[in-house]
């Protein structure tokens, strides 16, 4: 995104995904640049031989249109709908018939902030 450092790598130390987006909006703004639009990926898949094309842009946000407000609403709702996609996958057994691994200890995983940071969005601001 930026050779900046503040606009550059960041940590995996945000609680949720609207303040990551509007730590990046903060920092452009202290270069004096507004940030127009947001938009988010889904997740990248992480098998070596898979053919899942990527979705660069399921989310588009027309932030200079939009209050901050109405921005985080926009994004937790996404954040959660990534999350339950993730965890519902995440099930999934590839070499069972039926598509599910067996066994309560993985049915009974919640899903809490942690697999936020596991999710691996796209951003391109």
């Amino acid at each position: 995104m930026s050779r900046r450092s503040d606009l550059m790598d960041k940590p995996l130390t945000y609680r949720t995904l609207s303040d990551l987006i509007f730590d990046f909006e903060d920092s452009y703004k202290k270069y004096l640049h507004s940030v127009k639009k947001v938009k988010i990926g889904l997740y990248v898949p992480h098998e070596p031989h898979s053919f899942q094309p990527i979705e660069w842009k399921q989310l588009v946000l027309n932030v200079s249109k939009m209050v901050r407000t109405e921005v985080r609403k926009e994004l937790e709702k996404f954040a959660r709908d990534m999350r339950m996609k993730v965890d519902s996958e995440a099930l999934k057994c590839p070499f069972s018939d039926e598509g599910e691994i067996p066994g309560p200890a993985v049915r009974d995983k919640k899903g809490d902030l942690a697999t936020l940071n596991e999710v691996g969005y796209q951003l391109r601001i």
